[in-house]
């Protein structure tokens, strides 16, 4: 009914589900949803970069439901892992220890799903870089600094430049070469690349993570810049924890209470969102602003409303 109102139903992802509802509803978003479940598809994405020559981390072990198992024996016990599964999002599932501590859980996702093991990596900066992909143009948005908490993701903020110009044009050109791939698949809409920055031999090494051909944060954060406050994304600064903590006794209506308060004192365009429920003193927060001082005042200016506010410890990367 409101599709035939001129409403466009955005799915998180686009799925063959969301690709029959989508033709129900004359919905006039099209996509793939075959290209868009291989693009998610975190071992297929490594395969596609050396294709590229794009330096990836690669797996050293690959299991579950659809392979045979193999001899868990010829990896290295001393060697610290990470356990991943080729479909999930926001490291859903992410478990990183020693090849013993992990031997419960690689039982459990044989029975459950695919799964894999790489060596877990240090990594100096993990970013995220945006592409949209319509029917007649490919943009590349920019680039993100990602918060990383338990090898899982928590958030983001943009703009990010804080590295040479010369790796984030690496960045950019490589993920517009990803994106030109997924385009001539049939992939449109948003499409989202990670990468680890390394520190390797005193220099900063590339290396490509995954690719999330989904509805993400950064392009939630883009379009509530937009909606709500009239931001476009070439002066757009945000940005977005999904784990902050406050008082575990403040309901829903007593964080948005404070959220008015704040966003009515606001003098520029842009202000404070709730993006997630409250639950347990815990939601998640966007702070929106068109320049660096902004953002700044915005999230002292939530600190001091939002009293015993205690945020966790975390290391952005």
């Amino acid at each position: 009914k409101l599709c035939s109102m001129g409403y466009v139903i955005i799915p998180l992802m686009y799925t063959k589900e969301f690709a029959h509802l989508s033709w129900q509803c004359e919905n006039t978003l099209l996509n793939n949803s075959i290209a868009v479940q291989e693009a998610n598809n975190k071992l297929v994405f490594k395969e596609l970069c050396k294709k590229f020559n794009i330096t990836t981390i690669a797996p050293v072990y690959e299991a579950g439901m659809n392979k045979m198992p193999r001899v868990l024996a010829l990896l290295d016990p001393r060697e610290t892992y990470l356990l991943r599964r080729p479909f999930s999002a926001g490291g859903y599932g992410n478990v990183k220890g020693k090849l013993a501590d992990l031997l419960p859980l690689i039982k459990l996702y044989h029975k459950e799903s695919d799964f894999y093991l790489e060596r877990f990596k240090e990594i100096y900066k993990t970013l995220g870089s945006l592409c949209i992909l319509k029917d007649d143009e490919i943009s590349f948005v920019g680039i993100d600094s990602q918060i990383i908490h338990k090898e899982a993701w928590e958030g983001c903020s943009f703009p990010f430049s804080r590295l040479p110009k010369k790796l984030l044009e690496e960045i950019r050109e490589k993920s517009l070469m990803l994106a030109s791939y997924y385009y001539g698949k049939g992939v449109r809409g948003q499409i989202n690349f990670d990468w680890a920055i390394r520190q390797k031999d005193g220099e900063l090494k590339l290396r490509a993570l995954e690719c999330n051909s989904r509805y993400n944060g950064f392009g939630l954060c883009l379009r509530l810049a937009s909606t709500v406050y009239g931001i476009n994304r070439r002066e757009l600064h945000f940005y977005l924890d999904t784990k902050m903590r406050f008082d575990p006794h403040w309901t829903t209506k007593k964080v948005i209470d404070e959220l008015e308060k704040i966003n009515a004192g606001v003098t520029f365009r842009g202000g404070v969102v709730l993006t997630s429920g409250v639950k347990d003193g815990k939601a998640g927060f966007c702070f929106m602003a068109t320049n660096r001082k902004d953002l700044a005042d915005l999230r002292r200016s939530f600190k001091t409303h939002i009293t015993g506010l205690a945020e966790r410890p975390t290391k952005e990367r």
